[in-house]
């Protein structure tokens, strides 16, 4: 049996208004709804003007809620805000710096920047000399110095931004200096990044087959082992066939369903990209699980290595699970099958 609880704060990732907004969702459109913990420091942004979730193209790290930098739960540079990364720097910067170097201001766009803001600001003066400046004032130096100049990458990101050839730049003074701002259409105010609410899963019924995510370039998809890779290719040739009309076409009516119950219950988006269980596996995440009724209805099967026997067990409207093995278990005992989604070491796999 897997271990879960009822018993969670914000501190856990949740506050009474998500939970009541998710478990209406989740009676209403009769689905289950498998939600990641957010960042704590995220909630008090969500719906709050000036500030807006992480769209699907923003994948660096929010800021973690240490209680001393001010800008927990935002997205943020972590080299102008080394400070909000005590314990997962390495992989902060490694993203980010994917973020700007290949996405948002990747080679092309930088020298388009370059131009672009040699025309504007300096004349006739050369792009060759433009660009030794820029060189010359991305100098590393101490964020808390008052002399402080921006690291190359954020200076990167922000000549782009300024550009207009990227909606994502760094703000650098000010009580939120280092968070990463977005500016959508033309005209709109920017507004600073914070997380958003990542869907796992939804469902109907546990015996609900799980769609993967439909792209037409599979090359990109990520697999975890041969038997991931496989149960994906058939999965598609049963569901969606050879047709291209089909792939595009096809779609996860239950995702679209609950973005846009959640999304205007915010007023605003705080869902913006599709369950995450058919892009990666679940890893070692904190997950709350809303119950529709076929859910709730259902008698819980209670697995040993080798035993499998009824239990008289209920799961509750709401409730919180920890940890890739509970989560495991968790869709062992109500008997959905993710097609090879978790990989253990061979001494902790739940599964026979």
């Amino acid at each position: 049996m897997f271990q879960y609880t009822i018993n969670f704060t914000e501190q856990d990732g949740i506050d009474e208004r998500a939970v009541r907004i998710f478990l209406e969702a989740a009676q209403v459109l009769d689905v289950t709804i498998v939600v990641r913990a957010i960042s704590p420091g995220s909630l008090k942004y969500l719906g709050r003007p000036g500030f807006q979730s992480r769209l699907q193209d923003c994948q660096p790290k929010t800021a973690e809620n240490t209680g001393s930098t001010g800008v927990g739960g935002l997205v943020v540079s972590p080299f102008m805000r080394a400070d909000c990364f005590p314990n997962m720097a390495n992989t902060a910067r490694s993203i980010y710096r994917h973020f700007v170097l290949h996405q948002q201001a990747s080679e092309k766009k930088y020298a388009d920047a370059l131009q672009v803001l040699t025309d504007r600001q300096q004349g006739p003066q050369t792009q060759q000399n433009t660009a030794a400046e820029a060189e010359s004032q991305t100098k590393t130096v101490s964020p808390y110095s008052s002399r402080f100049v921006m690291h190359p990458l954020d200076a990167r990101l922000n000549m782009c931004f300024e550009a207009g050839l990227s909606p994502y730049g760094v703000e650098t003074q000010g009580r939120y200096r280092g968070v990463l701002k977005h500016r959508g259409s033309p005209g709109i105010q920017s507004r600073y990044v914070c997380g958003d609410w990542n869907l796992k899963d939804i469902f109907r019924t546990p015996a609900e087959a799980w769609k993967p995510v439909l792209q037409e370039n599979r090359s990109s998809r990520k697999y975890l082992n041969s038997q991931h890779r496989a149960a994906d290719a058939g999965i598609r040739e049963t569901a969606f066939g050879n047709s291209k009309a089909s792939l595009e076409t096809a779609t996860t009516a239950h995702f679209k369903q609950v973005a846009q119950f959640v999304n205007n219950a915010y007023n605003c988006p705080v869902v913006n990209h599709d369950e995450e269980v058919q892009q990666a596996d679940h890893t070692n995440d904190e997950v709350f699980v809303f119950c529709n009724a076929s859910l709730l209805a259902l008698q819980l099967q209670t697995y040993s290595r080798s035993v499998t026997a009824a239990r008289n067990a209920y799961l509750p409207k709401c409730f919180l699970v920890k940890g890739q093995f509970n989560i495991a278990m968790f869709y062992e005992c109500i008997g959905r099958n993710l097609a090879g989604r978790f990989s253990f070491p061979n001494a902790d796999r739940p599964f026979s």
